[in-house]
């Protein structure tokens, strides 16, 4: 962008998307069991681990120059566990 002069209207030379995060790490994890209840219908009782082993992984980086958390990271990942059970007859 430049103004009527010729110069640029922000100064300075880093590009654009220049601060990046921490790398990811996500282990994901699943157990299931499969039960029959007579001939006709079936009992699935399953568990999902996603971030199973809870590493800390940041997800948002305060990028705003005026605030006072600048540069700091403000948000991170957890833990979740769905668990499901499915009915099939």
């Amino acid at each position: 962008m430049l103004r009527a002069g010729g110069a640029t209207a922000r100064p300075g030379t880093v590009g654009r998307n220049r601060l990046r995060l921490h790398g990811q790490w996500n282990a994901d994890l699943a157990l299931s069991k499969n039960l029959r209840l007579g001939e006709r219908r079936r009992l699935q009782l399953r568990g999902d681990l996603f971030n199973a082993f809870n590493h800390t992984n940041f997800i948002t980086l305060a990028t705003e120059i005026a605030r006072g958390n600048f540069g700091r990271l403000t948000a991170a990942n957890a833990r979740t566990v769905p668990l499901n059970a499915r009915l099939s007859f």
